[in-house]
């Protein structure tokens, strides 16, 4: 006997009332793939594009696709217990008809097909849909549908399950935290649908999960007195479970810069970044002051003329209702740190003649927030200067020069 959708170069089994399987087998080399028409009473029903099999056949030639299958699904509208002339037929694209003595094994390509009236059914089908990524033991809830598109009513509840796998390793009842949810859904009457809501569903370990919908007729019809089919199972859908979200309060609290060269105009700048922190809540003490402060900011502030460490601290009520401080400390020194310093010194003039005066240029730079003593030297004597940002003087003139003299600039 003939399996129905069961590939067979038997003639008989060709005329499944499942499917119709078979082989397109194309002699004439092309690039382009053949089409597949299924006619009934020598008219056009049907067409459908085949899928290469294997790319050459010793009984075909050796076009890229001289050997393709095909399978076509018994459409319901045979299934009425009238006998029809099935055709096969293969067609190149330039609309010339390909050899199909291997469809089936070197039988017909034109036979008769008669499929009975199928009993009544109750076919069962679910959907489901996207899931958002969850949050550990936080219930949620998943949205189906589950519709009868048979010829027979299910005139009672019907149940479904929510089938869980932890680790896309394949789900197994009760091994590796995979677990089920079962419900029911009420009687369907034909071509009924039902949306259902699985509720308050947790799950207990964050990780890869996958999940898909079972639909379970089986209670539903009496044995040997009618049939049932099923799609019963969805494809999975994967999701990820993570741990919740902190909520405890947490506060950044830094100066910049943190050494300043003191200074009656002296500052230091401090900032802060908070999170899950409640809004004005925020109180600064030690060497500042103020209050209702918000959950993040700046504030520059005067770091003053004494050489000191100054101790900032900052207080803030967190949104779970506990108190976060931070504390930071500017040194507040006599000279500045000369590390960032540039100095570029020199004269406008590559040759000076005895008699003349040389035109001298410095560009100082002092990073932001210092404040740098330079001192010059030359033949007319010295002096200091204080340098904040950037120092540009160009063409100074010296004295008149009869010899050769040295001209230096230092910063602290």
């Amino acid at each position: 006997p003939c399996t129905d959708g069961i590939p067979s170069w038997n003639p008989a089994c060709n005329s499944s009332c499942t499917s119709l399987i078979g082989w397109a087998c194309d002699t004439r080399p092309h690039t382009d793939p053949v089409t597949i028409g299924i006619y009934v009473n020598n008219e056009l029903y049907d067409i459908l594009q085949p899928t290469i099999s294997v790319p050459t056949n010793i009984y075909c030639g050796s076009s890229p696709d001289s050997l393709v299958n095909f399978r076509y699904l018994t459409p319901l509208a045979w299934k009425d217990g009238v006998t029809r002339t099935v055709t096969i037929k293969a067609t190149r694209p330039d609309g010339l008809s390909v050899n199909l003595v291997h469809a089936p094994w070197r039988g017909p390509t034109s036979f008769p097909v008669t499929c009975p009236v199928p009993p009544p059914t109750i076919d069962l089908t679910g959907s489901l849909g996207t899931v958002a990524n969850q949050i550990k033991d936080v219930p949620f809830a998943i949205d189906t549908i589950i519709k009868n598109q048979g010829t027979l009513a299910a005139t009672s509840s019907i149940d479904v399950y929510l089938q869980f796998d932890y680790g896309d390793d394949g789900w197994n009842f009760g091994i590796n935290s995979d677990f089920r949810i079962k419900s029911t859904v009420n009687a369907l009457g034909i071509n009924d649908q039902v949306d259902y809501t699985f509720p308050d569903i947790s799950l207990p370990q964050i990780g890869e999960w996958r999940v898909r919908l079972v639909v379970d007729p089986r209670n539903l019809v009496e044995h040997n007195t009618s049939l049932y089919l099923s799609n019963n199972k969805t494809g999975w859908v994967s999701f990820f479970v993570d741990n919740p979200p902190s909520t405890a309060p947490e506060l950044t609290f830094w100066g910049e810069p943190r050494d300043v060269r003191k200074g009656p105009t002296a500052t230091t700048t401090l900032t802060w970044i908070g999170e899950n922190i409640v809004a004005n809540t925020c109180t600064a003490s030690g060497d500042w002051g103020g209050n209702n402060k918000a959950s993040s900011g700046s504030e520059t502030v005067l770091v003053g003329n004494e050489v000191v460490t100054k101790t900032y601290i900052l207080t803030c009520t967190g949104t779970d209702g506990t108190r976060i401080s931070r504390t930071t400390s500017v040194d507040v020194t006599n000279t500045t740190s000369t590390s960032g310093i540039t100095i570029k010194f020199w004269a406008t003039q590559n040759i000076i003649r005895s008699g003349e005066s040389a035109k001298m240029n410095w560009d100082i730079n002092v990073p932001a927030g210092y404040t740098a003593l330079c001192e010059s030297t030359g033949p007319d004597g010295s002096g200091t200067f204080d340098v904040t940002g950037r120092n540009f003087v160009n063409n100074v003139n010296t004295p008149i020069l009869t010899n050769t003299q040295v001209f230096t600039i230092t910063c602290t």
